[in-house]
């Protein structure tokens, strides 16, 4: 479940929006009217989302994200507002939203809308904290291995080392910069052609791991030994090698030991070979961490998601607990044919155009879809999104459950249709008119044949054109009325018309909020005795 903090100075809004989202019952939503009031909370309740209104009193959105970034570090948050100006978008973009949405429109499609930005928002943060826990993780195994570590960027040559490798040839790490610019200021002249020779080797694809012994120079100004070995991390568009990562293991003793001992070489040598086998250990395991992290397991309990991967070269398809339970199959590795049966067959080729199209031009895969389960049968709606691993030809995807979500829409619209058909039929004069212009906005038939003039006639022209009050002092009670309680019931009312007519009309209206702007639903009956 998500808990979300919305904050909106329209208490209408708010409750809207709250009875919307927990509806899934995939949020927990917490409402405040300010963004003062929703500072306290945030400092004593843990949200993993903010949704936020731009206009309101005391303190707008942009100075509210503003305090949530400086106090609360990159917790999703949702600017969801009417102000649509360019500089509110600048401003809340530069200010780290994550998501900028205009309200208006279908409220369905807009709040069903909200609920996925909110929950893009989350997993994705969700998804980068434990990238950055696995990346400390290691970062902690190889620096106690006591070898430091570094990053080079290939086509500039500038370069990062780790504490542990700035202090093997005595720096601290605020002082290497001003030693040397570029990874080659640091290595003897005389070992620079085998260290390219190493490097030419590796980047061919003639050895497995790029790997040189080079002499680097000290604080002190002499040399010390070390065993440099890496990878590449990083290729351009055109699978270049941009970037590599790798090692530096101090081997000075063993070095000075070679000049007079071959013994004791023949012992280094294999002990160079253990390091060797413990680094492919390392990264083996740190693969392994990056890929089971990579599931959000934690997410998948909570959100009732599910995570795949596509194994191109295999064809396999491995799936999570989270997968199996929403696909209905047991087992966790399945051929890759047998998944795409699941899918209704309507929907095969979209699966695999937007597979193919993220595959060969990285487009996002983004896909909502039907299946029915092998299990029992059952029709469920699924969402699905995917990003490309080029390096390992591995498709890794995210999947859930919508199928709830997908059952309350059709309850909104079969709601719709019905308020549509009673609109029509009702005997009652009904009229929806604008709050500030007074134009009328729509009428029923009844209210047409009522009236006397064709709809067309009527639409967009001020209501007080058409009808004027017998009373308007009664008209004025009237309107301040519906702007403060927002209701009036049964009141008797004389109009007189265009033609000349007066009217008795037994008349109750209600404030309603369509698309973002205030209306009157008026409701009357004819009582003029005849």
């Amino acid at each position: 479940m998500y808990s979300v903090l919305y904050v909106d100075d329209e208490p209408g809004l708010l409750e809207i929006g709250k009875l919307f989202l927990e509806k899934t019952d995939d949020f927990s939503v917490e409402t405040k009217l300010s963004a003062p009031a929703a500072l306290t909370s945030l400092k004593s309740t843990v949200y993993d989302a903010v949704i936020s209104d731009y206009q309101m009193p005391g303190m707008d959105g942009i100075a509210f994200l503003q305090e949530v970034r400086a106090s609360f570090g990159n917790l999703p948050f949702i600017l969801f507002t009417g102000k649509g100006r360019e500089e509110v978008v600048i401003a809340a973009i530069n200010n780290g939203v994550d998501f900028y949405l205009q309200k208006g429109g279908d409220p369905r499609a807009q709040f069903a809308e909200l609920a996925h930005k909110v929950k893009k928002a989350v997993e994705s943060k969700r998804f980068s904290d434990a990238l950055t826990r696995n990346e400390e993780r290691l970062r902690f195994a190889l620096e106690g291995a006591n070898d430091g570590i570094w990053d080079v960027n290939l086509p500039t040559g500038s370069y990062y080392l780790s504490p542990r490798g700035c202090e093997i040839i005595g720096y601290r790490p605020e002082e290497i910069s001003q030693v040397a610019q570029k990874w080659t200021d640091l290595v003897n002249p005389d070992d620079l052609p085998r260290t390219y020779s190493a490097l030419n080797a590796y980047i061919e694809g003639r050895t497995e791991i790029f790997s040189a012994e080079q002499r680097l120079r000290t604080k002190d100004g002499s040399w010390k030994w070390v065993l440099s070995r890496g990878k590449v991390t990083g290729q351009d568009e055109n699978g270049n090698a941009v970037r590599m990562t790798g090692t530096h293991s101090d081997i000075t003793e063993r070095k000075i030991a070679e000049d007079g001992l071959r013994a004791a070489y023949e012992q280094i040598a294999a002990t160079e070979e253990e390091l060797r086998s413990q680094y492919d250990e390392l990264k083996e395991s740190h693969d392994r961490i990056l890929q089971s992290e990579g599931r959000l397991r934690r997410a998948e309990l909570v959100a009732k998601v599910g995570h795949w991967e596509l194994h191109l070269d295999t064809k396999t398809m491995i799936d999570s607990e989270g997968a199996r339970a929403i696909y209905g199959v047991g087992r966790k590795e399945s051929p890759l044919d047998e998944v795409q049966k699941i899918p209704l067959p309507e929907y095969r080729s979209a699966l695999d155009d937007a597979l193919r199209l993220l595959i060969t031009e990285g487009k996002p895969y983004d896909i909502e879809f039907k299946i029915r389960r092998p299990a029992d049968g059952a029709l469920r709606d699924i969402h699905s999104l995917a990003v490309y691993d080029s390096d390992h030809r591995i498709v890794l995807g995210v999947i859930q459950d919508i199928t709830e979500r997908k059952r309350v829409e059709h309850q909104l619209q079969e709601s719709e249709q019905k308020f549509a058909a009673v609109f029509k039929s009702s005997p009652l004069l009904i009229a929806i008119t604008d709050l500030d212009t007074h134009a009328i906005i729509d009428l029923n038939p009844e209210f047409e044949t009522w009236i006397g003039y064709p709809r067309e006639d009527l639409l967009n022209r001020s209501f007080m054109e058409i009808f004027h009050w017998e009373s308007p002092g009664q008209r004025d009670d009237i309107i301040n009325e519906l702007l403060v309680k927002g209701v009036v019931r049964g009141r008797h009312v004389r109009f007189r018309t265009v033609r000349g007519e007066i009217r008795d009309v037994d008349f109750s209206a209600r404030v309603v909020e369509s698309g973002g702007r205030k209306n009157i639903l008026s409701m009357g009956y004819d009582i003029t005795v005849r």
